[in-house]
């Protein structure tokens, strides 16, 4: 059971004001409250760092903020800016009289500045203001939703990660070959034979042989096959081994019938591993992609017309984005027809 996020706002405003102090307490740290937000002001959080450093740190931590531009300060401005560089939704207030310049303000203490005077400012008239607390309110639900949705969906596929590290090795592979079978069986692709290979490796888990399944499409001989490995060896030998029976034969079906096929080989490991660690092994295989090579067959097939497609996944990280990455592969190299 994932715990549910708390969003986090920094309150930049002007300090040493009993006004502003009062609008905080009163009206801006009830309504955060509210809505499940923890509020942040700087001057209220204890340290013993650099004021900057814990502004920047803060502001970094932080789901969205909100910037009281009442008396004009400068490292208000200056905390506003840098939110919005980091990609932060800063809700903007201010007391009403600050939208019209006063006479007498010759440093501009009292005014908006005018490269933020466009915004959608939620103006206030005194910590008593109700009515801005429930314009407060609405904007904070309308800036924290997209936010949350976000959370939220990432809290389920942290989730679904987490299952699917606590499978089995097993189940794990049985989840991935279910997924590959669904994904071809929308493809027209069907089950055709089970190829075990022999493997010199003692210090591969499944010493002995190893399976690779083979699909072709239902009723169209001249599609493409698919070959699948999920957690295959990765001794230089066997590698060497695949590697020249795709370049040869054009697929692993080991079937007379089915030489000369083209054919993709996926490849699926459930633990991290390289690519290029594969395409060091590969050599005669120039890349196609991030996640694919394909056989340079020059001089190499004996059989003309047959292009083997190698594709990797690796890691599986959870079933859903594990089918995601199968569907992008497979509309790259085994378009719908």
């Amino acid at each position: 059971m994932t715990t549910k996020k708390r969003l986090k706002c920094f309150v930049a405003c002007a300090f040493g004001s009993n006004e502003i102090d009062s609008l905080y307490s009163r009206v801006v740290r009830p309504t955060l409250r509210g809505l499940g937000i923890d509020s942040i002001r700087v001057d209220q959080v204890e340290h013993n760092d650099h004021i900057d450093r814990k502004i920047f740190q803060l502001i970094e931590e932080c789901d969205l903020c909100i910037a009281d531009l009442t008396f004009a300060r400068p490292s208000v401005y200056f905390e506003a800016g840098f939110a919005e560089g980091k990609g932060k939704p800063v809700v903007y207030t201010v007391r009403k009289d600050h939208f019209k310049p006063r006479e007498d303000d010759l440093a501009g203490n009292w005014k908006v500045h005018f490269d933020v005077d466009k915004k959608n400012i939620v103006a206030w008239s005194s910590s008593k203001d109700s009515s801005f607390a429930t314009r407060l309110k609405r904007r904070l639900t309308l800036v924290s939703a997209p936010i949350k949705r976000s959370l939220s969906g990432q809290a389920s596929l942290d989730q679904e990660r987490k299952n699917f590290r606590s499978l089995s090795v097993a189940q794990q592979q049985s989840q991935v070959m279910r997924s590959v079978i669904r994904a071809l069986a929308g493809r027209r692709y069907r089950f055709i034979r089970r190829k075990m290979f022999p493997i010199d490796d003692p210090n591969y888990p499944h010493w002995g042989s190893y399976g690779v399944v083979i699909f072709g499409r239902f009723r169209d001989p001249d599609a493409p096959l698919v070959s699948l490995e999920v957690d295959p060896p990765i001794s230089d030998r066997y590698w060497t081994k695949i590697g020249n029976r795709l370049a040869y034969k054009g697929n692993l079906s080991g079937c007379s019938k089915l030489e000369g096929r083209s054919s993709m080989h996926l490849v699926v490991f459930t633990k991290p591993r390289s690519r290029s660690l594969l395409a060091q092994k590969l050599s005669r295989w120039r890349p196609m992609g991030d996640s694919c090579l394909q056989c340079n067959l020059s001089g190499e097939s004996r059989k003309e017309g047959a292009v083997p497609t190698l594709a990797m996944i690796s890691p599986v990280l959870s079933e859903k984005e594990f089918k995601i990455e199968l569907s992008d592969v497979l509309n790259n190299l085994l378009p719908r027809r």
